[in-house]
């Protein structure tokens, strides 16, 4: 009776830890995709603005470019612990320009003077036989 009874716990408790690996598993892979959001924001935001090009052009004139980036982590605080890695597709969404142009006039010409562009940095990464995702937009100048 008493090792049916200490079956149980151990049984218990080999589906909390489970559980609990799984938690930290969904908790380091978000992480990873906040940083290489901004990874990706700060790098758009060191090219400068007339840099910001797109890959290709979708029906409703945003721009998009998809580039994949992997995250490697070491296991554990032993040597020889080995390592666990992630690949994150990072969609960058470049958004229609008019709502950040200038218009300057002479007498001579008119000219349009973009002063800046919203760009939104989509991260997916798959995790537990789905895909999750963040969003991150912000406006470059």
């Amino acid at each position: 009776m008493a090792a049916l009874v200490l079956g149980f716990l151990y049984m218990a408790l080999m589906n909390l830890q489970l559980g609990n690996r799984m938690t930290l598993l969904r908790i380091r892979g978000r992480d990873g995709a906040v940083e290489t959001a901004q990874y990706v924001m700060d790098s758009l935001r060191t090219v400068g603005l007339p840099s910001l090009r797109s890959c290709e052009k979708n029906d409703d004139s945003e721009k998009n470019c998809l580039i994949q980036i992997e995250k490697e982590w070491a296991r554990g605080n032993r040597v020889g612990g080995g390592s666990a890695s992630i690949k994150y597709d990072v969609q960058i969404t470049v958004e229609n320009e008019e709502d950040y142009t200038a218009e300057s006039k002479s007498k001579f010409e008119t000219v349009n003077n973009i002063y800046a562009k919203r760009v939104v940095v989509k991260v997916e990464w798959p995790f537990n036989n789905s895909i999750q995702s963040i969003d991150v937009s912000g406006v470059i100048r």
